[in-house]
């Protein structure tokens, strides 16, 4: 469904993509995990068109993801950027709905998905920092795009939205298509991830399942921590659990 050839993107001190290749398919859910600055925002930006520097090839769907016009583009992709202020104090039905233009049963819907229902007469300035998240979130899903681009989508969250964000993520990718989420919590990661992709300094170290990329070595690496594997008692729900920080 999608493909990445030789991307690069040249950074002031050092390349912020360095020459990545890599084929996703559909309907599933690939977290982008690495330490801060390793090129996950610049990976994500770069897959939604939003870097003007940006060389290499991005096909989506066999088409030159790159050379289609930003109109063309819209009707797949739904993008929620690292940090995004509103630009107007508007409510937040108004602000979910504001690209799509939906009516009101199926917009009341959606808002209810995201818990959102009961706010949706408040204004932006009105509500709290994760709840401004989720209705920029609910904003990028509202229009159903088959490619679906998030970065850092459970920052600033409570735990139990948390949890919430990243299952209706998951749901998103096995109706809809592909998502591509930045990650900080390895656990939240390794639990809801079909696809991990780790990336170090601007390179793809490895991508896989996460039990896969999650090991002890890749982690002593990319994160300079040592860590170890955790099970539950039923025998699922593996998470990596950092026990130190590796001192040079």
């Amino acid at each position: 469904m999608l493909e990445l050839n030789d991307l690069y993107l040249a950074g002031i001190s050092r390349p912020r993509i360095r020459h990545i290749n890599l084929a996703l398919a559909s309907n599933q859910l690939v977290g982008v995990i690495g330490a801060n600055g390793a090129g996950k925002s610049s990976l994500l930006r770069g897959i939604a068109a939003v870097e003007p520097h940006l060389t290499g090839q991005i096909k989506f769907k066999h088409q030159d993801w790159l050379g289609l016009s930003h109109r063309q583009r819209q009707q797949y992709l739904g993008y929620l950027p690292q940090t995004e202020t509103p630009e107007w104090d508007v409510r937040i039905d108004e602000l979910v709905n504001l690209a799509a233009q939906y009516a009101r049963p199926r917009l009341n819907e959606h808002l209810k998905t995201y818990e959102l229902l009961e706010l949706k007469e408040r204004r932006v300035s009105q509500v709290s920092g994760g709840e401004r998240q989720r209705a920029l979130l609910a904003r990028a899903t509202l229009s159903e795009p088959q490619l679906l681009i998030c970065d850092e989508p459970v920052s600033g969250l409570d735990v139990a939205h948390q949890l919430t964000i990243m299952q209706q993520l998951r749901n998103h990718a096995r109706t809809h298509g592909l998502v591509l989420a930045a990650i900080h919590d390895l656990a939240l990661a390794a639990r809801f991830c079909d696809r991990l992709l780790l990336m170090h300094n601007g390179e793809l170290v490895q991508s896989g399942e996460p039990f896969e990329v999650l090991t002890e070595k890749n982690l002593a690496h990319c994160f300079g921590v040592q860590a170890e594997w955790f099970c539950r008692d039923n025998g699922v729900g593996w998470i990596p659990t950092p026990l130190q920080a590796i001192k040079d």
